[in-house]
């Protein structure tokens, strides 16, 4: 509960501050937020004009820079964000030190970060420190004023910028029609019951990535964003849901969503305690599924099958009575066998989905990428792609109809289908339907020809 507090204390001084500087001066208010500090982010940029952040995401977790974009582009939703703060080629502090980014891969950041509605892509620093805990931090400049060896990454990146500057300022990130609940508060929850040392960056990161892969165009939205033109909504590692954000998922699935549940969600109370009248309180009474049990779960020992696939299941988990709704996933060894780890139940015009366990390893994976293109072709979801994983697909659109900016992130090169014909609208040339390459962390422009 002192977590809590904190973060409302910090967003309320935040507050205060706004209301001293607007007494002064009209211009724009933000702060350098991140997933990695302890506040409520959503709560904290309630009264500012702009969501922005810093991030130092390496290539090999290239995810986590793009989970950021997903995210802070809804904190202040229909306004652009920025991206105060990366490094030109590496992250260091006294302690510890990355490794310089690879060369292009500054540039597909930069790229895909305007292309998923970024306004501002800033760099810390500009010159190197001579002293202090981050002499050792990359920059533009080394101390002694000569460029670093970002220097030229940083110079293409300009380039790129210019490039892209007409396509960016002509046209606007389309909505997602598929969600994923992100809660600072249950970051709180779990840092406070980490079980066997849960971090909530890495479940998160771990479950977009799932998203990620299936080419699906995504939102990460705060617990207080509304829910309209969304088709799918999935709400994984939030140990508390409140009766609002209940009745409004709930809402959305009598309507015409899917909402799925899970993994470690809805177990705890406001107050962190246990519900004493069922397993998952209000969700498992909305849902009308019941919830036999929760327990932690042994990936050495329990296994499940979902979709064709078996998979180990871990996680403090629930286990679902067969009865009481239709299920797709069942616990076939360990602790639990028989019962279900992954149930649904029609809502309305909709469907409540509950995910109880967590799927793992390599055959987990593939699992849960099952589970998202099951719902994803239920949910009728037309804003996706077939891009090839390491690879990304940032769909704009503007007067002229749809334009996909395809980014190569991990510098291996990748490809996508182009569902008809197109204009590239850097090189002009005309693109026809089908197979698109795109190379080591190159760029693709693309104007389809149909403006619809």
């Amino acid at each position: 509960m002192y977590q809590l507090f904190s973060m409302e204390m910090i967003a309320s001084f935040a507050d205060e501050q706004a209301k001293i500087i607007r007494c002064y001066s009209d211009a724009p208010i933000t702060h350098n937020g991140s997933v990695m500090f302890s506040v409520d982010n959503e709560r904290m940029f309630q009264n500012l004009d702009f969501a922005s952040y810093d991030t130092y995401a390496s290539q090999e977790n290239a995810s986590a820079f793009l989970l950021n974009c997903d995210l802070w582009r809804n904190l202040k939703q229909g306004r652009p964000f920025w991206i105060l703060e990366t490094s030109p080629s590496y992250a260091a502090s006294l302690e510890s030190s990355a490794y310089p980014h690879t060369d292009g891969y500054l540039q597909a950041e930069a790229v895909s970060s305007y292309a998923l509605g970024s306004q501002g892509f800033c760099y810390w620093l500009w010159r190197q420190q001579r002293s202090g805990s981050e002499i050792s931090h990359g920059s533009v400049l080394s101390a002694w004023g000569e460029p670093t060896i970002g220097y030229q990454n940083v110079l293409a990146v300009e380039r790129a910028r210019k490039e892209i500057e007409p396509v960016i300022l002509s046209t606007e990130p389309v909505q997602a029609e598929a969600a994923m609940t992100y809660s600072d508060r249950a970051k709180a929850f779990i840092k406070t019951e980490p079980h066997r040392g849960l971090r909530h960056r890495s479940l998160v990161t771990h479950f977009y990535e799932r998203i990620l892969n299936t080419g699906i165009h995504r939102d990460l939205i705060p617990e207080g964003a509304p829910l309209d033109g969304y088709r799918l909504l999935f709400t994984p590692f939030v140990p508390y849901l409140s009766s609002e954000f209940i009745k409004k998922a709930s809402a959305f699935a009598e309507a015409g969503g899917i909402w799925i549940t899970g993994p470690l969600t809805g177990g705890r109370t406001c107050e962190h305690t246990i519900h004493t009248d069922c397993g998952l309180g209000e969700l498992e009474k909305t849902s009308g599924i019941k919830t036999l049990f929760t327990f932690p779960m042994n990936e050495n020992v329990n296994t499940g099958k979902a979709f064709g696939i078996t998979a180990p299941l871990g996680l403090w988990s629930a286990v679902f009575d067969t009865e009481s709704g239709n299920t797709l996933g069942t616990v076939e060894s360990g602790p639990g066998a028989g019962h279900a780890f992954l149930t649904e139940r029609n809502y309305g015009e909709g469907k409540i989905v509950m995910l109880g366990s967590l799927p793992s390893g390599k055959e987990g994976d593939a699992m849960l990428e099952a589970l998202v293109r099951h719902y994803a072709e239920e949910a009728v979801i037309s804003s996706r792609s077939d891009v090839t994983p390491g690879t990304i697909v940032a769909p704009r659109k503007g007067d002229n109809g749809l334009v996909w900016i395809i980014v190569n992130m991990d510098g291996k090169g990748g490809s996508v289908t182009l569902p008809e014909a197109g204009t590239d609208l850097l090189t002009h040339r005309l693109e026809k339907a089908g197979r698109l390459a795109v190379g080591p962390h190159e760029y693709r422009v693309i104007q389809f020809d149909n403006p619809s």
